[in-house]
């Protein structure tokens, strides 16, 4: 049971995160990205526990191989992009209109794709904290494909009201993720989008095991649950911060649909192994953009557990698939 906070602790911390906040919004906008980093530079200085991680999830990640990046480097930059996600949903004004120019598409016809399967019915968003995170779902907000979004409330009461009206302000809905497959079925029912995070550590029974940079990683079945029981695909979906402060490039990745005769066990492992595995490369690809500081390999497999053999047979998981007959699968 988490540890009761004071009334006093809750508003200190409101009052210091306000202002911060604040501070960034009367900043000229040449100024965020390296105010963002001088505070991520300041936080790992300060961080001693954080760093510990970092440094332990890049030697678990890379191993003695050369190519590994500097571990203090990403760190810092990892608490950087942390403070420029706040920052970035603090400065987005209320007028919706100031968004659309600032993108650009990677693979604009992922993007299409989605667009097309959000027409069709519902899409599971696999999300992680890579990039511009919170922005996506601003962005799919503007393109009638607003999204029902899973997230861990913060601890402290009155900074989770200021964020999740942050989220929320373009139509994007926030669920709680203790205990919210029930909602996030309901939106897939009406054919609304729904948001997960699939790069948390998870130390619950109902886990499964992916392989994340050649280790064992423990992983919410969530995404790969909520796409077997309603047959809509899972994607993986990704913001990145381009050029001028505040433009971003929507990376949107390959739609996968579950098998409609595949065993749920061994199509929970290959939905979720999919999605890692494409996080991954992004990750490599741009190693600073990930949030290292979390303790991705916490948990470890027990004696008795092996990769993808793990009681996964969910509760969430039990009936049948309900993909139409025409949906295209892989």
């Amino acid at each position: 049971m988490a540890r009761r906070r004071s009334f006093a602790r809750n508003a200190a911390e409101y009052f210091l995160g306000r202002s911060l906040l604040l501070a960034t919004q009367l900043l000229p906008a040449r100024l965020v990205a390296p105010t963002s980093r001088l505070l991520g530079r300041v936080l790992y200085g300060v961080a001693g526990g954080r760093r510990r991680v970092v440094r332990s999830n890049i030697r678990l990640a890379y191993g003695d191989h050369g190519d590994a990046p500097d571990p203090d480097a990403v760190g810092r930059a990892a608490f950087a992009g942390l403070c420029l996600s706040f920052m970035e949903l603090a400065r987005a004004p209320n007028d919706r209109a100031w968004l659309p120019a600032r993108l650009t598409f990677k693979n604009p016809e992922n993007w299409d794709r989605l667009r097309s399967a959000c027409k069709d019915g519902g899409v599971v968003l696999a999300g992680a904290h890579f990039g511009a995170y919170e922005i996506m779902g601003l962005v799919l907000s503007l393109h009638d494909m607003t999204p029902v979004t899973s997230a861990r409330p913060l601890d402290n009461p009155y900074l989770q009201r200021w964020l999740a009206r942050a989220r929320s302000r373009y139509g994007q809905h926030m669920v709680s993720n203790r205990d919210s497959l029930s909602e996030l079925f309901a939106a897939l029912d009406a054919g609304r989008p729904v948001g997960v995070l699939t790069d948390l550590n998870h130390r619950r029974r109902r886990r499964i095991w992916v392989d994340y940079f050649g280790t064992a990683a423990a992983t919410a079945p969530t995404a790969a649950v909520l796409a077997i029981r309603s047959g809509r695909p899972v994607v993986r979906v990704a913001a990145r911060r381009v050029g001028p402060p505040l433009h971003f490039e929507i990376d949107i990745g390959d739609l996968h649909y579950p098998r409609k005769n595949a065993g749920r066990r061994a199509e929970t492992q290959r939905l979720m192994d999919t999605v890692t595995r494409e996080l991954e490369e992004a990750v490599r690809a741009d190693p600073g953009a990930w949030l290292w500081t979390h303790n991705r390999w916490k948990t470890r497999p027990r004696d008795d557990e092996r990769k993808g053999t793990e009681d996964q047979e969910n509760q969430e998981c039990q009936g049948e698939p309900r993909n139409p007959g025409n949906e295209k699968q892989i």
